[in-house]
């Protein structure tokens, strides 16, 4: 806004600046504006998903099945699939007779990670030897209790960073 102040030497205009009420006034409108936009978006954006979902539900994950590869002697496997490369893993430690090296980055105490821990502890007592080895630093958010490993399996806690 401007307004006219009368002087002695004639006629000047002066800039008269907004009021801190007004400009927080309008910061506020814009922020109000912004969250009901975001709300909007998400609203619009979650039906769509909904709808999405009910044309096309798949009834299993999508995944290949790769025959194994022979090279100088030896069989390679490509897993598509985390579910069937778990399945291969612990077929392989319940058919392990000596000895089984294990190691991971991360190891969570979830269904996956207390399946293993259980076969991997199953064959330590059977007298396999076991060894395994997970990183510190990736299993930073799993629960001290999981990390507690029988006596007889091997366990290196491998810390990158000291």
């Amino acid at each position: 806004m401007r307004d006219l102040k009368s002087t002695a030497a004639g006629q000047r205009w002066r800039l008269r600046l907004p009021s801190l009420r007004l400009i927080l006034g309008i910061v506020a409108a814009a922020f109000a504006v912004m969250l009901v936009l975001q709300a909007i978006t998400i609203a619009a954006l979650t039906l769509v998903d909904r709808q999405r979902k009910r044309r096309s539900a798949p009834t299993a994950f999508p995944h290949s099945e790769l025959s194994e590869v022979s090279l100088d002697g030896s069989t390679f496997q490509i897993y598509t699939y985390g579910r069937d490369l778990y399945d291969a893993m612990l077929a392989a430690i319940d058919e392990a007779t000596d000895t089984i090296y294990m190691e991971t980055f991360i190891w969570k105490d979830d269904e996956a990670g207390q399946e293993f821990k259980e076969h991997l502890a199953r064959k330590a007592e059977q007298g396999v030897a076991v060894y395994a080895i997970y990183d510190v630093f990736g299993n930073l958010v799993v629960p001290r209790e999981f990390k507690q490993f029988p006596a007889n399996i091997h366990l290196l806690r491998y810390r990158a960073i000291h």
